[in-house]
């Protein structure tokens, strides 16, 4: 990296001195030397250190990817309204000029597609998929770190529900969440320097003093950062620790933040579950895929069937939560398939007995008890064992399961389909006496039926 002195008087001499140390430096007190220099030496980037009025006639000659650092006693916020990268105040401390170099060099390194002098010939430093910096890089980054023994604040973000994304809608779909998920982070954290660290990972890093700055925006980055594929809310959990060189291992530092991103994940959840859940519930309903009119209808026949059952407090909110969510995984099944008002093939068939899996995987993503998870899973398991995913019988079918099975096949005879006339009530009591024994679990059938009478 090439460190510019333009137009600098009585702190060029202070200043060359400094950075000269480390990085390959020149001085120009006029715009003809540097013409000159610039037509002999090739330099496709600068950390130049100027005054305000120079700026903008150094823009026009400089390489595309260069930084400007204002040495002048005036504010960070006043440089940067002035175009400028950092400023420097004097009198100078030699580790916080360095600092700003190091932090200009790995911003001039994010926007090129060179690779730079610190790495080994032919070294990849890029991730593909996202285009950021990968693990290489900060490897590289940290050696640094610990070299000029500065603090820096690194930050995990963990994106929750990306594989749920890539298990429903593929490959390419993950890939346009990911990058909007990254667009919005290099929006709200321009300062952090992001690698991506693991598939759903990526690993941020400042050398930004205001750490309470920073916090405060970690803070805000947890409620305002969650897109939405298809009304599927994808959240963006994380953690962050202060890096001290001198003293600690940053393999040591990922694995607390990431157990902090844990923590907060555990903490949102108890605190959001019932947002998510109206959230799900508005999802089925704007999709079509199942009616709010049918929602609301289990959910009623739900809350009357665990009175009649007695059902303790705990497993009437679990059968609540799983009429409610039980189809959620039709997010995953083509539209086509779910509105054909013919006979499914084979394969149309196949695909939709994929749903409670998705379903599952896509709640098990934001904790929802193992109670509410396996009614989901298991909802259209049959008692005599002839049922999807897992041909379970009889009582290893979950408790729930079975219930949720009878009150969403009721719900549905007796409101019909666009392809099939509703039955009326006692039709629909018939067809479960029909059916219970090897669809439906005979007992809860006989306690159903005492209810709706």
């Amino acid at each position: 990296m090439t460190i510019i002195l333009y137009n600098l008087d009585e702190h060029k001499e202070e200043l060359f001195k400094i950075v000269s140390n480390q990085y390959f430096s020149l001085s120009f007190q006029n715009f003809r030397e540097l013409s000159e220099s610039l037509t002999k030496n090739k330099i496709d980037g600068a950390i130049v250190l100027t005054n305000s009025n120079s700026i903008e006639v150094l823009k026009k000659v400089l390489p595309r990817h260069s930084h400007y650092i204002l040495v002048e006693n005036v504010t960070e916020e006043e440089a940067k309204e002035k175009g400028f990268f950092d400023v420097l105040n004097f009198p100078f401390k030699p580790l916080d000029v360095l600092e700003k170099m190091e932090k200009a060099q790995f911003h001039i390194m994010y926007e090129k597609n060179n690779q730079p002098n610190i790495l080994e010939e032919n070294e990849n430093i890029y991730d593909d998929e996202t285009a950021l910096f990968n693990r290489t890089f900060m490897g590289h980054y940290f050696s640094i770190q610990k070299r000029l023994l500065k603090s820096s604040m690194i930050v995990l973000f963990h994106f929750e529900g990306l594989k749920i994304i890539k298990d429903l809608y593929g490959e390419d779909i993950k890939t346009n969440v990911l990058l909007n998920l990254i667009d919005q982070i290099k929006e709200t954290f321009p300062m952090l320097i992001l690698s991506r660290y693991y598939e759903y990972e990526i690993i941020g890093s400042s050398v930004d003093h205001e750490v309470e700055r920073l916090e405060e925006k970690i803070k805000n980055i947890q409620k305002s950062i969650i897109i939405e594929h298809e009304q599927l809310p994808i959240d963006v959990v994380l953690g962050y620790e202060l890096y001290d060189p001198s003293n600690e291992n940053i393999t040591d530092i990922i694995t607390r933040s990431r157990q902090m991103a844990i923590e907060n994940k555990r903490i949102s959840l108890a605190v959001n579950k019932k947002t998510y859940l109206a959230k799900l519930k508005d999802t089925l309903a704007a999709t079509n895929y199942e009616s709010k009119n049918h929602l609301i209808n289990l959910q009623l026949l739900a809350n009357d069937f665990a009175n009649h059952l007695k059902l303790d407090h705990k497993n009437r909110q679990s059968l609540l939560d799983a009429v409610t969510l039980h189809d959620i995984g039709k997010l995953g099944i083509p539209k086509e398939i779910l509105e054909k008002d013919t006979k499914l093939t084979k394969e149309e068939f196949e695909k939709i007995k994929k749903h409670p899996e998705y379903g599952y995987q896509i709640c098990l993503s934001e904790g929802f008890s193992p109670a509410v998870l396996s009614a989901i899973l298991h909802h259209h398991e049959r008692f005599d064992g002839l049922g999807y995913p897992k041909g379970l019988k009889g009582e290893r079918i979950p408790f729930l399961a079975r219930i949720v099975t009878i009150l969403d096949s009721y719900e549905v005879m007796t409101r019909g389909r666009v392809y099939k006339k509703a039955m009326s009530k006692e039709e629909a009591i018939e067809e479960l006496i029909n059916c219970s024994g090897t669809q439906f679990d005979p007992k809860l059938v006989d306690k159903f039926i005492e209810l709706i009478r």
